[in-house]
Parts: structure tokens; C-alpha cells; sequence
């Protein structure tokens, strides 16, 4: 049982600053002025499947005193709600390893947070769904590259298909809103697209394609390199050929013209859909989402940041900066909590660039 102390909400007094953050607008706000309203929340570094591009085969866990306990994560999550946070995904590793993820929800709801989301690769999520729901749970992302059950195994090197697609019935069935993250690759998934994008067609769902990033600590890939030669690459791609969004745009039948970054209708949505752009195929019920993370700079409308399983605040995913606020949550106070969001604040970089050398994997981030 998680602690009732973690989901009340502290007051200060008004015009107070921290590092940085004045306590009476409640806000994040970076150096170049992005309001700051999502927290990605890793629950564990763990993960059921390993898929080619997000992980070593082989992987060295983090230690378990370094991991975070939830009364932590709330803690920290109650500080960054008084700060404007009005959005947290629960993430991993895959999220769903880790025991107590529904009581979890539960109380990310007690906090106030208005937006609760997991991503999950779906291999446990249909046995939770109905717990995961009734906790609080509002929206569900599930990883899903290929619907070949011979390649799904290949590119997660063993997860059996039918179980992510009886998750994805099970978030439809409980209303959900499941989108899809399909990561577009040259060689593996490309013929399977166009399949892929009309799941969208009779489906209240999302299916949005992902750009294939730098991670895994392997050798800088030249493809990449050449194509975004102002983000150096270290990573575990070269396993696979990434595709760019206008590629993958032109595969689907979508003209760039046409994305748009925001639609209105079927589903309902709050304003913090950073850097995705999102457009409907003629007639369709759900819609389709492209991230451009490698091609494209769509850093200038981020609104979010990372807590890591071990307690590392992170402003961006493709860069090595981050804050510790592990102590400040096991043994300090609000405030230092408050100044390790402010230290966030004013590290977060212009644009992401992967750093030569900084070697992470997906999952130990936080997908």
C-alpha cells in the first residue's frame, strides 16, 4: 500500500522563487519559454521483450536500492503537479513487470493529475486491463512494429504476437484510446505500413509512426549521421535501416501537406501532444500520428520531461543532461525537489543532439 502522506499536495506561499520557479504561477517554463506540462514516469529498467533498437540483448539491470519505491515517485510527482505538471505517462522497461502499477494510478489520480497514460509493448497488458482501467488509467500506447507474427518474434527476439493484439482489443473494448507506436524501418516493416496505417480506418485508435533512435551504446551509424549530421548517433539502429517520416509519409499515401499537428473531434484530447503531427486518412475513425525525431527538428513544441527508474530527471531524451532528485525524494525536503525542477528548467537544450559516447539504452531511460 502506497502512502496517503505522497498524494496530499503541499502549499507555498505566493511569489516565493526556486532556482528559478516562481511558486505562484505553478510552472515549468524552460530558457526558450516551453511551458513544461508532461512528466514520463519510469517505473523499472526492466523489460519482458528486447526488441533490436531499444536494447542490448544482453543488459545489466540497475541495482535495485537504486530504483525508485512508488512512495517516491508520488513524492516527486505531487511536487511537479504544484509546479503545472497536469500530464504523467507510466512507462518502462515495459511498466508492467513491476508489481503495483494499478494502485499506482490510483494514486497519480488521488494527486490530481488530470492525464494518466502507460506505454506498454502489450504482452501483460490484457490481464490488467480491467485493474489498470478502473484505477485511473485514461489512455494506453502499445509498441507493435509488424503484424507477422515470424518477423514480431525477429525484431523483439521472441514475443508472440497474439497476446499484443489481444491487448489492444482488450484497451479498445475498455474505451482506452490505444495508439499504436510502430517504428518505421527500411527492410523490415516498410511493405506493412500502408496494413498498418488502416488499422486507423475502423478503429477509434491512433497509429502513429516513430522514427528509429540513437540508442543501445553501439557503433555511430553513417546513415544517420548523414542525414542528421547535427545529431552524432551512438546507438543499437545499425541492426536496422531507419526510414524518415516523409518516406514513411509518402509509403503511407500522406501527403505532408496535409498532417496536421492537431485534430479535433473523436478524441478528445488535452494540449499537450508535443511533438507528434497527427492526420486522418478519408472516412476514418481513429487517426495517424508521425514523429520525425531524427529528420526533423520538433523540439521547439516539446512539453514534457523524464523521471528515470532510478531517479535521474532528465529534460531531454536525446541528450545526456540530467538532475539527480533520488536523495532529494528519500531524504529531503520539497524544496530541494523543487530546485532539481529548476536545475531541469535551466539545462533543457535548445534541441536534442546525441552525444558521442553517452551509452543508454531505451529501456533504461524510459520509453
Amino acid at each position: 500500500m502506497i502512502p496517503d502522506k505522497w498524494t496530499q499536495r503541499s502549499s507555498f506561499g505566493p511569489g516565493i522563487r526556486y532556482n528559478g520557479l516562481m511558486a505562484s504561477t505553478c510552472q515549468l517554463v524552460d530558457t526558450q519559454h516551453r511551458r513544461i506540462t508532461y512528466l514520463r514516469v519510469s517505473v523499472t529498467d526492466r523489460c519482458n521483450l528486447r526488441c533490436v533498437y531499444c536494447m542490448p540483448e544482453k543488459v545489466e539491470w540497475k541495482p535495485r536500492a537504486e530504483i525508485l519505491s512508488y512512495e517516491e515517485i508520488l513524492r516527486i510527482v505531487s511536487v511537479a503537479r504544484e509546479l503545472g505538471v497536469r500530464k504523467v505517462r507510466v512507462t518502462g522497461g515495459e511498466p508492467l513487470v513491476r508489481h503495483g502499477v494499478p494502485e499506482l494510478l490510483r494514486r497519480l489520480m488521488a494527486l490530481g493529475i488530470e492525464e494518466r497514460c502507460l506505454t506498454t509493448n502489450g504482452i501483460r497488458f490484457a490481464e490488467q486491463a480491467e485493474d489498470l482501467r478502473a484505477a485511473g488509467l485514461q489512455r494506453v500506447n502499445i509498441s507493435l512494429d509488424t503484424l507477422d507474427p515470424d518477423k514480431f518474434r525477429r525484431i523483439t527476439r521472441g514475443g508472440e504476437l497474439s497476446r499484443v493484439l489481444e491487448s489492444l482489443d482488450k484497451a479498445l473494448e475498455l474505451g482506452l484510446q490505444p495508439r499504436i507506436n510502430v517504428v518505421a524501418m527500411r527492410g523490415f516493416n516498410e511493405d506493412e505500413l500502408p496494413a498498418l496505417a488502416r488499422l486507423s480506418l475502423d478503429r477509434p485508435l491512433t497509429v502513429r509512426f516513430i522514427e528509429v533512435m540513437p540508442f543501445g551504446g553501439q557503433s555511430p551509424d553513417p546513415r544517420l549521421r548523414r542525414e542528421a549530421p547535427d545529431k552524432p548517433i551512438d546507438c543499437e539502429a545499425r541492426e536496422v535501416d531507419p526510414l524518415s517520416m516523409d518516406e514513411v509519409r509518402a509509403i503511407v499515401g500522406i501527403s505532408p501537406a496535409v498532417t496536421l499537428r492537431q485534430v479535433e473531434g473523436e478524441l478528445p484530447v488535452l494540449n499537450t501532444l508535443g511533438p507528434a503531427e497527427y492526420t486522418q486518412l478519408p472516412g476514418a475513425m481513429g487517426r495517424l500520428g508521425f514523429i520525425a525525431s531524427m529528420h526533423e527538428h520538433i523540439c521547439e513544441r516539446c512539453n514534457r520531461v523524464r523521471l528515470t527508474a532510478d531517479g535521474w530527471l532528465k529534460p531531454c531524451l536525446l541528450g545526456s543532461e540530467r538532475v539527480l532528485v533520488r536523495d532529494a525524494a528519500r531524504s529531503g525536503t520539497d524544496d530541494d525537489i523543487r530546485a532539481a525542477f529548476g536545475e531541469l528548467m535551466r539545462i533543457k537544450p535548445v534541441r536534442g543532439t546525441r552525444d558521442v559516447g553517452w551509452e543508454e539504452a531505451m529501456a533504461g531511460i524510459g520509453g
